[in-house]
């Protein structure tokens, strides 16, 4: 199971995104339009009930008691391989036993899972400030949501998968990750720097493949339309060595360029030089 979670502001905006239908590209490369009907189902209710007008007015109520939180609400991310399915009434308990383990058992929340994809996956959209004014906290969200994916993948009978790398054990991490979306990744990175001479064509052709680049001091990672985040040195490709084939190759087409331009330059002076002859 794959488990992402991130604090945000906007609540309403996130609910009208889960919950309409998508339009996207019946095969990629080609220009038909598919609308999926029916991509979204509510599968749990916590404090909170109705349409979506309805739950938005819920959450900006309570939200009232606390106008100290500048991201009042997280988005939590369940995601299965292809191969995994759960019945509703599963992402149902699932949901419930996330609210438990990230602590907003006692918070307004829904869950709405998709079907847009091959891999099942829910949506819960949580909001951080309660009843009374209190407010879920956000330190420690990754490693928890983690160790609940891996607890969550025992408990239902789930592909066994190694979760983020940082917080693996040290023997984990020595063990290498048979993984079809780090393999696709870096494919995806090999594709790119086959063709590109700089950093933000080397973005764009990542983002036509589609992934979406990220970067810090600590190093880049892309960010697929699964909503799954990567980090480059999982597939073998750190920023330090994307940079240098990216550099290499902006080399050679200067050199290229330069060679042209000499082969140019021969050519007119042995041009120039026949016309004096022929005068």
């Amino acid at each position: 199971m794959i488990g992402i979670v991130r604090t945000g502001r906007t609540f309403r905006q996130n609910l009208g995104y889960c919950l309409k239908d998508k339009l996207t590209l019946a095969k990629e490369g080609t220009e038909r339009q598919v609308v999926y009907k029916n991509r979204a189902e509510i599968i749990h209710f916590s404090q909170c009930y109705g349409t979506r007008p309805d739950l938005v007015r819920q959450f900006r109520e309570v939200m009232q008691t606390n106008h100290n939180i500048c991201k009042p609400y997280l988005h939590v991310v369940l995601g299965l391989p292809p191969q995994d399915r759960l019945t509703n009434s599963q992402w149902a308990d699932v949901s419930i036993e996330c609210s438990k383990a990230l602590g907003f058992e006692q918070h307004q929340f829904v869950a709405i899972l998709h079907r847009d994809t091959a891999q099942q996956h829910v949506h819960l959209l949580v909001n951080r400030i309660g009843f009374e004014g209190d407010v879920v906290k956000d330190r420690y969200l990754l490693p928890r949501i983690s160790q609940f994916c891996r607890q969550t993948e025992i408990d239902y009978g789930l592909t066994r998968m190694p979760g983020p790398r940082r917080y693996q054990t040290e023997e984990q991490r020595k063990t290498p990750r048979q993984d079809e979306r780090l393999h696709r990744l870096e494919l995806a990175i090999g594709t790119a720097l086959k063709t590109v001479c700089s950093i933000s064509a080397f973005d764009e052709e990542m983002r036509k493949q589609g992934y979406t680049v990220y970067r810090n001091d600590h190093g880049v990672a892309f960010h697929e339309e699964r909503m799954v985040i990567i980090r480059g040195s999982e597939a073998g490709y750190p920023w330090k060595r994307i940079q240098q084939e990216i550099a290499e190759r902006e080399k050679l087409r200067q050199e290229s360029e330069r060679q042209e331009l000499k082969q140019e330059e021969e050519l007119r002076q042995t041009l120039r030089h026949g016309y004096r002859l022929h005068h």
